[in-house]
């Protein structure tokens, strides 16, 4: 439930960096690594300087999920 929330408020907010990464915390708590990795990148692309994101995706990558452009 939490996964289609975070996409609502993406849809209603497009641009806005916490949906997009809360989207991305909702995947990879699901196990859905490589999504949470793009949602990562995303936040990334829209707030540069989002910490946090940063953080996931060197969490990702230490777990051996490829966290580069696809």
């Amino acid at each position: 439930q939490a996964h289609a929330d975070f996409d609502k408020a993406y849809r209603l907010l497009p641009g806005y960096h916490q949906a997009v990464f809360n989207r991305g915390v909702a995947n990879e708590r699901l196990g859905r690594l490589d999504s949470a990795a793009a949602d990562y990148r995303e936040a990334l692309d829209l707030k540069p300087d989002f910490e946090l994101a940063a953080l996931g995706l060197q969490r990702l990558s230490d777990q051996g999920v490829r966290v580069g452009a696809p």
